[in-house]
C-alpha cells in the first residue's frame, strides 16, 4: 500500500497555480530584501553623521497624493506592504484550493485582493495629508 493511495487531491495542479505560487512567494522575498535594505539603512545612519539636504535633490511637492505617498514610503512600510498583499494573495489561493471557485470565502479572498492596493495607498496618502496639514 503506497503513501498516497485513498487521498484525494483537492485540487488540479496547474499552470494558474503554479505562477499564483511563484507570485506570492517572491512578494514575500521582495517584502524580506526590503526589510533587510531598511536595516542596512538604519546601519549606515549610525556611522555617518547626519548631513544636510541638499536642496536640489528636496522632494516636489508636485503630483498626485498617490505619488507623494508612495515616494513618501520607507523601506520597512514598503516591506509591511508587499508582505500584506502576499499574505491576502495566499488566504484567497488556500481558499481556492480548500473549497474551490464558487465559495464565498475565495470571493471575499479575490475581493480582498483587488481592493487591498487601493486602500492602502488611500490609507498611506490620507496619512501624507493629516501629517502635512
Amino acid at each position: 500500500m503506497g503513501l498516497f493511495t485513498g487521498q484525494r487531491i483537492p485540487f488540479q495542479a496547474s499552470k494558474r497555480n503554479v505562477f499564483s505560487n511563484l507570485t506570492i512567494n517572491s512578494l514575500f522575498g521582495l517584502g524580506i530584501y526590503l526589510l533587510y535594505k531598511d536595516h542596512q539603512l538604519k546601519e549606515a545612519k549610525k556611522i555617518d553623521p547626519p548631513r544636510l539636504p541638499d536642496p536640489g535633490t528636496m522632494p516636489i511637492s508636485s503630483g498626485s497624493k498617490v505619488t507623494q505617498a508612495i515616494s513618501n514610503l520607507s523601506y520597512r512600510e514598503l516591506s509591511f506592504i508587499v508582505v500584506g498583499f502576499g499574505f491576502t494573495m495566499q488566504l484567497a489561493n488556500m481558499a481556492h484550493i480548500s473549497f474551490g471557485r464558487q465559495s464565498s470565502l475565495y470571493k471575499l479572498g479575490v475581493a480582498s485582493v483587488i481592493l487591498y492596493l487601493p486602500l492602502t495607498s488611500y490609507l498611506y496618502s490620507s496619512r501624507i495629508q493629516t501629517n502635512g496639514s
